[in-house]
């Protein structure tokens, strides 16, 4: 000021005006540790952060498969507010020392790239994921949304007070999602280790009955086995919390790949979405019986929505695609199909519908 030489200040970035939606891209978390066995951290806190963030009110979190492309040096704000329609970016990297984690935040405003606020949270392995609430009240502040005392009641809530039995958890649901076979028998381990720990941790159970339903998809074990085992522990899920999506989306399943009963199937499904209206994997699944029970136009929108929650995830690409198809709707599938070979272009189910 008044010719002191000082570079001027950089303006403050200041939050969209979104007329009460707003989408925010969580990006993955980078942990850095000396040791492999610390990494699990980063995916333990965008599953807290995501669930809590999405209890607010005209908030939609998009993370997991449609952001892994722009992790690290891939961030790109520009593509990231493009490819996703994302309003904020929330980008977090953790150290882990010992037992001692310092998470920094970073939201930033994906309409410029600047960063309109930074904080540090410093605490031990075991409770770090408590700031979650701390996370979710000050994105609420910052987009002006208010928080009534249940929706913040909600956002605190935790699946189990046993750190040990949620680390399992976390690394059974990354070892799922990788569709092998020692994958998939290994987060059977983890998540049985997690139910040990505690026996009333209803989301491990729902993780085993996912995972015994994949190795019956995939071919690993006998289907009359497979599906025995998975629906004994979706209700076991049920049983000890009667309001957790993922339960009802555990056992959809069953009804609707085993039993072929494709209405019940059905009822669960929307029953998972009326729980947690911005679960795309209920939507998706949804999508698929609605496809088998011929009512495509329905499946159609139920899968353009499950994309709305998940834009880049390949294989719902691929079913939205077959729905377009079955519609007529040739342009959307093309762009569908090269969309998902984009992100991954290995995956071959895209290759045969773009064919």
């Amino acid at each position: 000021k008044g010719g002191s030489g000082s570079p001027p200040s950089a303006p403050l970035a200041i939050p969209q005006q979104t007329n009460g939606e707003a989408r925010i891209a969580l990006l993955p978390i980078e942990v850095s540790s000396q040791s492999e066995g610390d990494k699990w951290v980063g995916t333990g806190m965008v599953t807290q952060l995501k669930a809590a963030i999405n209890k607010l009110e005209g908030v939609t979190v998009i993370s997991g498969v449609s952001v892994n492309a722009y992790r690290g040096a891939n961030r790109d704000i520009n593509k990231i507010r493009d490819n996703l329609a994302v309003n904020y970016i929330i980008d977090c990297e953790m150290a882990v020392v010992g037992k001692n984690v310092t998470a920094t935040v970073d939201f930033i405003n994906a309409s410029d790239s600047q960063t309109i606020w930074s904080e540090t949270y410093e605490d031990k392995v075991d409770t770090i994921f408590a700031i979650k609430s701390a996370i979710a009240s000050k994105i609420a502040d910052t987009i002006g949304i208010k928080v009534a005392s249940a929706t913040a009641k909600a956002i605190g809530e935790r699946s189990t007070e046993n750190s040990e039995a949620f680390k399992l958890y976390t690394q059974g649901r990354t070892l799922w999602f990788s569709r092998s076979e020692a994958g998939m028998r290994q987060s059977l381990k983890l998540f049985e280790q997690a139910i040990n720990l505690d026996p009333e941790f209803a989301v491990a159970y729902s993780g085993m009955a996912d995972s015994y339903s994949m190795l019956g998809v995939y071919g690993v074990l006998d289907h009359d086995v497979a599906y025995s085992k998975a629906r004994e522990f979706a209700i076991e899920s049920i049983t000890r919390n009667a309001s957790l999506a993922e339960s009802y989306v555990s056992l959809a399943w069953i009804q609707f790949a085993y039993d072929w009963r494709f209405k019940e199937s059905e009822k669960n499904y929307r029953k998972a979405i009326k729980l947690d209206a911005k679960f795309a994997q209920a939507y998706h699944w949804l999508g698929i019986n609605l496809m088998s029970q011929g009512e495509f136009e329905e499946a159609y929108l139920t899968l353009k929505k499950a994309l709305e929650l998940d834009p880049d995830n390949h294989v719902i690409l691929m079913n939205f695609a077959t729905s377009a198809i079955v519609t007529k709707r040739f342009s959307e599938a093309e762009g569908a199909c090269k969309r998902g070979l984009s992100v991954t272009p290995g995956y071959s189910q895209n290759w045969e519908r773009l064919y």
